[in-house]
């Protein structure tokens, strides 16, 4: 088989092919209303100029660039961008399609950038676009604050202009259950200074419209908080460093208040009112689906029951790259300044959301209940050996006395021994004993991003059995049903050609990278990525397969391992398609901890993300219109590992 690439070019790879820009570039509302903005703008200035400098802050693929030097001759750009394999690649974009005359393209910041060294004069037409969902998450304001100050000339035209930031108070059990561990739920005691956490200020990016109404409840109208206006160097409002805005919000239906939702309505262009909105689907009857900008939900510290009629005073603070808020029952008043949330407890800077969901999901706690009883037959302790695990905290909490905890991760020990002092627990911590013990894995491990990650586990395993010690689980399972999206097939889908400007080198690329190993036997692989599946609308496109099993108790492969499985479709295959993967953890006959399905007609478990590989282009084309999928799955212990994927259709 061929060589890997090297760490650096590999990691490289990964985030061209994970960045944002495939799916921005299927934003074509995005290209329409840029667009236009520029041709309005350059229309204007070519009036009066003979020469139209730009600045194109972050240009990526270029789209922006080529855009402005297409509406007058007059245009001429310098573009930059700090990822330097976009960067060149936007070079040659910018060649195929003639625009090589007028557009520079710098692999630089734009702070780093000089006059005349690196931008003749000062631009007169500043475009950007660093934005993310939280708005100024990537710098923005810094950024054109610099270029105001040291790179634009004093009437140059800015777009976008400004943003308008909305919020809408919710109600949502199952999301604050991803921020925060419920007593009630895990049935522990939680140590004061976890109850008085403020926790983090990281907004918590999602695709509310897929989750609404089932996790999502609107307790009040969608308001603007705020404009944030780009035109000229924005000054804080409240301290050198940080701002704050303060509105009245009226409670709409009584309920649980956990948290507020906060989108933006760019304003491309002022003056021919050109906006962009991210509202969600209840809120715009013109929604449009994204997944490079979606909403932002932010926590209160604490749960508030409100009543429909009551005005709440929300008030909306940031700094230069961070959104946080309070909430109180007062008038607007001139409150003190209150910090962004910085976690104290640890536990919310060392646990995943999915780890809550995790540790609040009664069905789980159950099962671990159940496998404790089982165990508790044979008279050997048990030592449950995870990562910030709570598994055998919640046995000793059940009575089951003769349990202990082996904890891998020595940073995360103080957090289990917080809890367990809380739960008047001796802590647990141990090393196994080999001729006493019985040894069980937890198999959710907050450092593993995608579900197959847990076989780093593989060797412990073997080696204790090689002992004579029980060890549980004994069999993982890799498990893969076909999906069809509704919309996030487009994020990896080819984009060819954007408003007239040919952009085949950039599916060139995505394509390149994104397969991670070739073999001449069995084709091209591909690597997966993590998605929770709860948060994208699709149906299941064929039954529930095995693509392969691992035996932890045989030796662990020190070669790669290929399976191929035939998949029979529900239907003829269409670009839509994807596969979805996640792992079985085996414990006993009756007890399997899932990161996916446990039929094919359940939910998905929130408490872990699944593994979705999209197919290449190309291979779509191959497959169109069978009903089978024939998928080689290679299993890569030496990768860290890894497993990827090929694809061919039955009989080719």
């Amino acid at each position: 088989m061929d060589s890997f690439d090297s760490g650096n070019e590999s990691e490289e790879n990964d985030e061209i092919a994970r960045s944002a820009h495939a799916g921005m570039l299927h934003d074509h509302e995005r290209h329409l209303k840029f667009n236009q903005a520029l041709k309005e703008t350059l229309a204007e200035l070519s009036k009066t100029k003979n020469s139209i400098q730009v600045l194109d802050i972050g240009t990526g693929t270029s789209i922006l660039s080529m855009m402005a030097a297409s509406h007058s001759e007059k245009v001429k750009v310098v573009a930059c961008e700090m990822f330097q394999p976009i960067a060149e690649l936007a070079r040659e974009i910018i060649t195929d399609n003639g625009f090589e005359q007028q557009i520079k393209v710098l692999n630089k910041s734009s702070t780093e950038m000089t006059i005349p060294e690196d931008l003749p004069r000062k631009a007169d037409v500043l475009v950007t676009e660093i934005l993310d969902s939280e708005l100024i998450g990537e710098g923005m304001l810094p950024t054109v604050n610099d270029a105001h100050l040291r790179l634009l000339s004093k009437d140059a035209m800015i777009i976008p202009a400004a943003a308008q930031v909305c919020i809408q108070l919710v109600e949502s059990e199952s999301l604050w259950e991803m921020n925060n561990l419920d007593e009630k739920n895990s049935g522990l005691k939680l140590p004061k200074h976890y109850q008085d956490c403020r926790r983090t200020a990281n907004a918590h990016e999602i695709q509310c419209s897929q989750l609404y109404p089932d996790h999502i409840k609107v307790l009040s109208n969608s308001c603007i908080c705020t404009e944030i206006d780009f035109t000229s160097v924005y000054k804080h409002n409240d301290t050198a460093k940080q701002s704050k805005h303060q509105i009245l919000v009226k409670v709409t239906k009584t309920g649980i208040l956990h948290g507020i939702v906060m989108w933006w309505d760019l304003i491309v262009h002022k003056e021919k009112d050109i906006i962009l909105s991210m509202a969600p689907s209840w809120v715009s009857e013109e929604y449009i689906w994204r997944d490079h900008w979606m909403q932002c939900l932010y926590f209160l510290p604490k749960p508030i029951e409100v009543i429909s009629g009551e005005s709440l005073q929300v008030t909306m603070y940031h700094d230069n790259y961070t959104v946080w808020f309070d909430v109180v029952r007062n008038v607007l008043s001139s409150s003190n300044s209150l910090q962004p949330p910085i976690c104290h407890c640890n536990l919310h800077v060392a646990w995943s959301r999915e780890t809550f969901a995790l540790w609040n999901t009664k069905k789980l706690i159950e099962k671990w209940r159940q496998l404790g009883y089982k165990l508790s037959k044979d008279d050997k302790r048990v030592v449950i050996v995870g990562d910030s695990s709570l598994a055998a905290l919640v046995l000793k909490n059940n009575g089951f006395e003769n349990v202990a905890y082996s904890e891998s991760s020595k940073w995360t020990r103080s957090i289990i021994k917080g809890i367990c002092d809380a739960n008047n627990v001796i802590f647990p911590l141990t090393k196994v004993n080999h001729e006493t013990d019985t040894v069980v894995y937890d198999p959710f491990w907050p450092c593993n991003i995608l579900p197959w990650h847990i076989l780093q586990i593989w060797h412990d395993v073997f080696s204790l059995s090689q002992k004579g010690v029980q060890v549980y689980p004994s069999m993982l399972y890799l498990k893969a049903a076909v999906v069809k999206f509704q919309e996030l097939y487009k994020i990896r889908s080819t984009v060819g050609d954007i408003l007239g400007f040919d952009l085949t080198k950039f599916d060139d690329l995505i394509s390149k990278v994104q397969c991670v190993y070739s073999d001449p036997e069995h084709g091209q692989f591909y690597s997966a990525e993590p998605y929770s599946m709860i948060e994208y609308q699709h149906s299941i496109a064929s039954d529930i397969v095995t693509l392969m099993d691992f035996n932890l108790t045989d030796q662990p492969p020190s070669k790669d391992i290929l399976r191929s499985v035939t998949i029979k479709l529900d239907t003829e295959f269409s670009k839509e398609m994807a596969l979805v993967v996640w792992l079985d953890s085996v414990y006993s006959e009756d007890i399997t901890f899932t990161t996916g399905l446990t039929s094919k007609h359940s939910p998905w478990v929130q408490y872990s993300k699944q593994a979705v590989v999209f197919i290449p282009g190309f291979l779509k084309k191959e497959l169109s219109g069978s009903t089978t999928i024939d998928c080689t799955v290679l299993y890569r212990p030496g990768h860290d590992h890894d497993v990827v994927f090929s694809f061919s259709r039955m009989g080719f």
